[in-house]
C-alpha cells in the first residue's frame, strides 16, 4: 500500500503528471486502433477456406469458394419503436459501423467467387411504404456490402424482406414481393455451380403461408402460379444429375428435440425450438420438411434466420441422413454475442458420373463447409471501453486530488521554459550529510545585499546549520541557502509564504498539516486531463469511422 502511495504522489507532481497524461493519450490511441481495426482482422487469421489442405493434396480438384451469410437486418428508424429519436439513431449508427468493418475484414481477407445472403437483408424490408426510403433502404445495404462486379451476389428472401403469415397485409405484400424481385433477384432459384452440384435457393416465407392456407382452405387450395410449391414440385421432376444443395432463410423441422442438439459452437439453448408468431416461424412445418428430405433429397442444407449457429443431422426413415447447418447472424444486434458467417467450398471432380445421386459427397469431401466468428462487439464496448474509460477517470481523480492536498513545498515549481527547477538544499542536504531532510527549512539568501541579514530573518528558537556555514569564518555564507532545523507545528498559511518570499518549504515534516483541497479546482483540473486524454482518441475513432463511410 505504501508503494502505491508513492508511485501516486510521484505521478501527483507537474512533470509527472503531463507525462503520466500522454501515457494516457498513447494508450488510448492504440485501444481505439485495436479495437475498431485489428481486433477484426485478427479474429479471422484462423479461418480458412475449408479446401486448403485438400486442394494441396490433388491438384485434380477444381474448387468454388462460397461466401454464406444470413440476417444482415439493416437497421431503420422503425427497428426499435419504444426507443427516443436520438438513441434510434445512435444505435443505427453503431450496428452499421459494425457492419462495414466486418464486411471490410472478410473482404480483404477472403476473397470469395460467391456469395449467397441467407435472408433477411433488411430489418423493415417488409412494411415500408414510401418508394424513394425503400430505395435509400435498398442503398444502405449495398454500400455496406460491396461487390466486385465478377462476384455473382444471389440473396433469399426472408420473413423481414417480404413478410410472413396471414396478419401481413395483402397489398403491402405484393408491393414486398415485386421490390425483392426489382432489387435482388427471383424469390426461387436453381443454378450450376462446376458444372456439377446444384444449387437450389427455395422461398422458405413463401412455403409457410402457402401450407398455412392450404391447411385451412384445403377445398378451394389451389397451387399458387409461380409460387413456392409449384416452384419446387417442378424442380423435383427435373431433378437434374448430380448433388443438391438446398438453401433455404427458415430451418427445417426437427423431429426428435432432445436428440436435436445444435452442437457446442452454439450460444443459445441446445436447439432450435418450433414457435410462430405475428411474421415469423421458427422451423418449417414438419409435412413440407419431410417432403423435401424424402423428394428432393439434398446432400445438405443451410439455413438462416435463427441468428445462431446450429448443426443439426436430419434422420430419415430409410436410415439416410442429411446435415443441416444454421448459419449465424452477421450482425451486432441479433442477440448473439458472437457474429459470424459460413465459408462452402464445392469441389468439381475431372470425372463426373452422370448417375451419381449425390449421397456420398460428403464423405468424398467435394463439399466442406467451416464457420467463422467475428469480435464481440459489445464484449469491446463493456469490458474494453466501458472498463478502461473508468479506470482512466478514476485514475485522474486520485491524481488531481493528491496532487492539490500534497503540502506546497513537496510540489516540484516549473520554470518558464517548463524545467523544473529543484531547490540547492536538495544537493547540499545529501553533500553535507544532514541528518534528515524533512527536519529542515530552507532561507533563500538576500542576492541584493552585501551580506544576508540572518539575525531579523531567523526566530529565536532556531539555529542555523554547520551547512549554511562558511567553513574559514564560521559565519553564515551568503551563497549558500540556509537550513534552520524545524520545531514549529505551524509553517504559516499560504499567502503569508508568498508574502515574505523567501520561505519554501521543500519536504514537509511528519507534523505537517495538508491543505484541504479545494473541490471546485482538482475537479476542473480533472475534467481538464480527462479532456486531453479523450480528444486524440475521438479524432482516431471519427477518422476511422469515415474511412468505412467512403
Amino acid at each position: 500500500m505504501a508503494s502505491l502511495q508513492d508511485f501516486v504522489r510521484v505521478i501527483a507532481s507537474s512533470g509527472s503528471k503531463s507525462r503520466f497524461i500522454t501515457y494516457l493519450r498513447l494508450f488510448w490511441i492504440g485501444i481505439i486502433l485495436w479495437c475498431e481495426l485489428g481486433t477484426f482482422h485478427f479474429s479471422l487469421v484462423s479461418c480458412n477456406w475449408p479446401d486448403t489442405v485438400s486442394l494441396l493434396q490433388n491438384a485434380s480438384l477444381s474448387s468454388t469458394h462460397i461466401l454464406l451469410i444470413a440476417d444482415p437486418q439493416v437497421l431503420d428508424h422503425n427497428s426499435y419503436p419504444g426507443r427516443p429519436a436520438w438513441l434510434q439513431t445512435v444505435t443505427q449508427y453503431v450496428v452499421d459501423l459494425n457492419l462495414r468493418k466486418s464486411w471490410n475484414a472478410i473482404s480483404s481477407r477472403f476473397h470469395p467467387q460467391m456469395a449467397i445472403f441467407l435472408g433477411d437483408m433488411m430489418d423493415n424490408g417488409r412494411s415500408i411504404v414510401d418508394e424513394r426510403e425503400y430505395n435509400a433502404y435498398v442503398t444502405r445495404f449495398k454500400t455496406m456490402f460491396k461487390f466486385p462486379k465478377s462476384t455473382p451476389s444471389y440473396f433469399l428472401p426472408g420473413n423481414h424482406d417480404i413478410g410472413l403469415g396471414p396478419s401481413a397485409n395483402l397489398t403491402m405484400k405484393s408491393l414486398a414481393y415485386q421490390r425483392f424481385k426489382t432489387h435482388f433477384g427471383a424469390l426461387n432459384q436453381n443454378f450450376k455451380v462446376g458444372n456439377y452440384t446444384t444449387f437450389l435457393l427455395i422461398d422458405a416465407p413463401g412455403l409457410v403461408d402457402e401450407f398455412s392456407y392450404a391447411q385451412s382452405n384445403f377445398h378451394d387450395w389451389r397451387e399458387v402460379t409461380g409460387g413456392s410449391i409449384e416452384y419446387l414440385l417442378s424442380f423435383i421432376e427435373q431433378r437434374p444429375p448430380g448433388p443438391v444443395i438446398l438453401f433455404t432463410h427458415i430451418p427445417l423441422h426437427r423431429t426428435n428435440i432432445e436428440l436435436g442438439k445444435c452442437g457446442s459452437l452454439r450460444e443459445k439453448s441446445d436447439t432450435i425450438h418450433p414457435g410462430r408468431g405475428a411474421g415469423y416461424e421458427n422451423l418449417l412445418p414438419h409435412p413440407i420438411s419431410a417432403f423435401i428430405l424424402d423428394k428432393l433429397r439434398p446432400s445438405i442444407v443451410f439455413s438462416g434466420d435463427d441468428h445462431d449457429y446450429c448443426d443439426y443431422t436430419h434422420t430419415m426413415s430409410n436410415g439416410r441422413s442429411v446435415r443441416e447447418v444454421t448459419v449465424p447472424s452477421i450482425s451486432m444486434a441479433m442477440g448473439v454475442r458472437r457474429p459470424g458467417f459460413q465459408l462452402l467450398a464445392v469441389a468439381t471432380p475431372q470425372s463426373i458420373s452422370e448417375g451419381h445421386n449425390g449421397d456420398n459427397i460428403l464423405s468424398a469431401g467435394l463439399i466442406t463447409d467451416t464457420l467463422c466468428h467475428l469480435p464481440d462487439q459489445i464484449g469491446i464496448y463493456i469490458y474494453r471501453y466501458a472498463a478502461f474509460g473508468i479506470l482512466t477517470v478514476l485514475a485522474i481523480l486520485v491524481i488531481n486530488y493528491r496532487h492539490d492536498r500534497a503540502p506546497c513545498g513537496s510540489r516540484r515549481s516549473i520554470n518558464k521554459r517548463g524545467r523544473s527547477s529543484s531547490r540547492r538544499s536538495f544537493s547540499l542536504s545529501s553533500e553535507f550529510g544532514l541528518a534528515n531532510r524533512q527536519d529542515f527549512y530552507t532561507i533563500a539568501t538576500d542576492e541584493h545585499r552585501a551580506s544576508p541579514t540572518i539575525s531579523t530573518r531567523i526566530s529565536h528558537n532556531k539555529t542555523v546549520s554547520s551547512a549554511s556555514l562558511d567553513s574559514d569564518t564560521n559565519t553564515p555564507d551568503a551563497s549558500l541557502p540556509l537550513y534552520i532545523p524545524s520545531e514549529r507545528n505551524d509553517v504559516g498559511h499560504e499567502k503569508s509564504r508568498h508574502k515574505r518570499g523567501f520561505i519554501s518549504i521543500v519536504f514537509p515534516t511528519s507534523k505537517m498539516r495538508r491543505p484541504k483541497a479545494r473541490s471546485g479546482a482538482w475537479l476542473f483540473r480533472s475534467a481538464r486531463d480527462f479532456w486531453k486524454v479523450a480528444w486524440p482518441s475521438l479524432f482516431v475513432y471519427v477518422g476511422i469511422s469515415c474511412l468505412f463511410w467512403r
